[in-house]
């Protein structure tokens, strides 16, 4: 884990809204957990991959045939089964959805650096949320990404370089950054 600066989130916090919520500095410091872990090494992002690919597959699987369960001899004295086949079935289908849209593409070069999509997720969502409206290229949101990347601990990155990052978290919104914040805010 990389080592972060003391009231820094406090810092990040005035940078997105120049009087935050209380709950502000709170979630920026949750979400650090994982904008502050070191990168993944090419072995580890392999073994990574290949474990996101087996989910699918395991989904896939389940989506498949757990409706069969509901149906197994032996089952019916088990009234609840048949509605949480058909919940856990629903369910599934809608994790397939959400994993399919964060499925990396593949592509050539350098692979992502998943920390810093998230730390410019997290300031996105926190920005929308306050001010209710973002603009990626805004250089105040650029600073808030740069000020946040380094409040968790990482080394320094100019924030004219997150550009890519933040158009990204406008136009692909992530659905469990925004999830975190909302329970989150509700929570303080």
């Amino acid at each position: 884990m990389l080592k972060k600066s003391p009231n820094s989130f406090d810092a990040v916090a005035r940078t997105i809204a120049s009087d935050p919520p209380k709950w502000l500095p709170d979630y920026l410091e949750q979400s650090s957990a994982y904008v502050g872990i070191e990168r993944l090494t090419d072995k580890e992002y392999r073994w990574a991959k290949q474990a996101i690919e087996r989910t699918h597959r395991s989904i896939d699987h389940l989506i498949r045939w757990l409706p069969a369960l509901a149906m197994a001899p032996g089952l019916g004295r088990f009234h609840d089964v048949a509605a949480d086949v058909a919940i856990a079935t629903v369910t599934l289908k809608r994790l397939k959805a959400e994993l399919n849209q964060r499925k990396p593409r593949p592509r050539d070069g350098r692979r992502p650096n998943t920390q810093q999509q998230w730390c410019a997720d997290a300031v996105v969502e926190a920005w929308k949320d306050i001010q209710g409206q973002v603009e990626p290229r805004s250089a105040e949101v650029l600073e808030a990404c740069a000020a946040y990347w380094e409040a968790c601990g990482q080394p320094e990155r100019d924030a004219d370089n997150w550009w890519r990052n933040t158009e990204q978290a406008v136009a692909n919104p992530n659905k469990v950054v925004q999830i975190f914040l909302n329970v989150h805010k509700t929570r303080i």
